[in-house]
């Protein structure tokens, strides 16, 4: 189904209210799609195409009356607008954008020419770097679990009396894609996952585990499975994941959280 140009208006006015500095069109355009259940993953990149023209056409027509629209295309990357107060930012704030555009495109490349072992490593590190007691398991044998780890939540409250039981268990899945391919993590390997995640949580088969050490299976906290990848996710693994709690990690946000912190993971990279 094509999206008419009322229905473009619509999505303009829902992107002005979200008020983020930042639009990823693509993961904006398909979130409001599913909404309004017009999603067809079979036409979808027409429809980014479309709205691509549609949203430069509207830009120019509001120059040319004097009206400031809210977001304009950056200049650095295809299908992302910024705010335009943004753009209009002082010299200070202006450099640090672009220094935070430009690592993001570096960051992007390098994630793609890594191997899958050392993408492993990224994203084990990464929640090393947040302060998670985390082990990177061996590269075989080890039921698609790439990682897994205790991670405690501190609280802001001084007299947070739940603080010393905010902890949990993490156990992540990192898949990797090569330069030159499309990058949607197949829908099979999420699930697959879920299974995993599922059987460890209910302590099935907890003899088959045999990549953890039993503190970590016999601990008390709760069980929280993240998916990560440089690429993306087809919208029937959202919504799986949705319903049985796994987070998906997607590779803009690594990249956008690698790009915009002095992160001693950018060492391990470049």
């Amino acid at each position: 189904m094509s999206c008419s140009s009322s229905l473009f208006n619509e999505f303009y006015d829902y992107l002005t209210s979200r008020q983020k500095t930042k639009i990823y069109l693509s993961d904006e355009l398909e979130y409001f799609l599913l909404e309004k259940k017009q999603y067809d993953e079979n036409v979808f990149e027409k429809e980014l195409d479309r709205l691509n023209i549609f949203l430069q056409k509207k830009f120019n027509n509001d120059l040319k009356i004097n009206i400031s629209s809210t977001y304009t295309f950056s200049d650095a990357e295809k299908y992302v607008l910024l705010r335009s107060d943004l753009k209009a930012a002082d010299p200070e704030e202006k450099r640090k954008i672009e220094k935070i555009i430009k690592n993001s495109q570096d960051i992007e490349k390098k994630l793609r020419s890594l191997s899958w072992l050392d993408f492993e490593k990224i994203c084990t590190e990464i929640f090393k770097e947040f302060g998670a007691d985390f082990t990177t398991t061996k590269c075989t044998g080890d039921d698609g679990i790439d990682g897994y780890g205790f991670y405690s939540i501190k609280s802001t409250c001084a007299k947070n009396r739940l603080e010393k039981e905010l902890k949990i268990r993490i156990i992540i899945q990192a898949k990797h894609f090569k330069s030159g391919h499309k990058g949607i993590v197949d829908h099979g390997k999420v699930s697959s996952f879920i299974l995993e995640f599922i059987s460890i949580k209910n302590d099935k088969r907890a003899n088959d585990f045999k990549i953890f050490d039993r503190d970590f299976l016999n601990a008390p906290y709760p069980l929280i499975p993240i998916f990560m990848s440089n690429g993306g996710y087809q919208p029937k693994s959202r919504k799986k994941a949705e319903e049985q709690g796994l987070i998906l990690w997607e590779g803009k946000q690594l990249v956008q959280d690698l790009s915009e912190y002095d992160s001693k993971i950018l060492k391990t990279i470049f």
